[in-house]
């Protein structure tokens, strides 16, 4: 029986009885899971009721209000805002740091997801070439994944992220939220910048990409180059995202987007190619 929580607490409810909808609430689900058995379940909105049974899933939880996105716009230095969240993401990476093939996984999914955007898009508009797509191909994950993995997952977005007393909340999650946090990083930064325009958003990308790749990098055992190259990667990847969404909309921003998703995975690349070949010397 659910019995609702007294004033003044304002709730959302989520449910749904098929499709799209109830797959998503499965997903959340799931993720809540995950994000418990991480030890940081302090990023969840008070959960009220989850339900995945029957006819019908459903979450009940606490109304977090403003998101980071809905925040920067009325923030009076929102650039303050973008430094409360990387000590919060810090401490999220620390937490939960651990020794797996996660962060290999997850940039396996980020490359397969940047090819079928370049082909099943991007190409046909004349935005990449066959070049580009090689470039894809090509790309060795093996020699791009650290050893370590910590929270990360795609859709670490400014709309999908609350801040709390200095605190991430994140009441949104998939089902996986552990892989490469410098990926979440990026796709972060990008869209704060690149496709909403927030306030504070250029000097908080540079904040945030100076802190993915001197302070991230080393906490998951890498270079400040390698977790460069990351960065990069994860940027190509929202980039080709940003691309296809904007295609029917805004063709020259669609266009400006895919040219950056571009030159991001050519940087990307050619780290890759040197610790490759470094790799290969080794074993010779």
């Amino acid at each position: 029986m659910y019995i609702p929580p007294k004033p003044p607490l304002n709730v959302v409810v989520k449910i749904a009885a098929g499709g799209k909808g109830r797959r998503e609430i499965e997903d959340n689900i799931r993720g809540y899971t995950a994000i418990r058995e991480d030890g940081i379940g302090y990023v969840l909105p008070l959960i009220i009721e989850e339900c995945n049974k029957g006819e019908f899933a459903a979450v009940v939880m606490e109304d977090l209000g403003d998101s980071f996105y809905d925040t920067a716009l009325k923030h009076e230095t929102p650039v303050e805002l973008y430094k409360d969240l990387i000590l919060a993401f810090r401490d999220l990476c620390i937490v939960t740091l651990k020794l797996d093939d996660e962060s290999r996984r997850m940039l396996n999914e980020v490359k397969s997801n940047i090819k079928s955007k370049y082909e099943g898009v991007l190409k046909r508009r004349g935005f990449v070439d066959d070049r580009d797509v090689k470039l894809v191909d090509g790309l060795d994950t093996n020699a791009l994944s650290p050893h370590y993995s910590a929270f990360g997952c795609y859709d670490f977005t400014p709309e999908d992220v609350f801040l709390r007393e200095r605190n991430i909340k994140y009441p949104d999650p998939k089902s996986r939220v552990r892989g490469c946090p410098i990926i979440s990083l990026a796709a972060f930064a990008g869209v704060s910048r690149d496709s909403y325009n927030l306030p504070g958003a250029r000097e908080g990308y540079a904040t945030m990409e100076s802190f993915a790749v001197n302070e991230v990098g080393p906490i998951i055992g890498i270079t400040e180059d390698h977790a460069s190259a990351l960065f990069n990667l994860g940027r190509a990847m929202q980039l080709s995202i940003s691309s296809v969404y904007r295609v029917d909309k805004d063709m020259e921003r669609a266009k400006e987007f895919g040219r950056m998703s571009i030159e991001h995975l050519e940087k990307a690349s050619k780290f890759e190619a040197i610790e490759r070949m470094r790799k290969e010397v080794r074993r010779s």
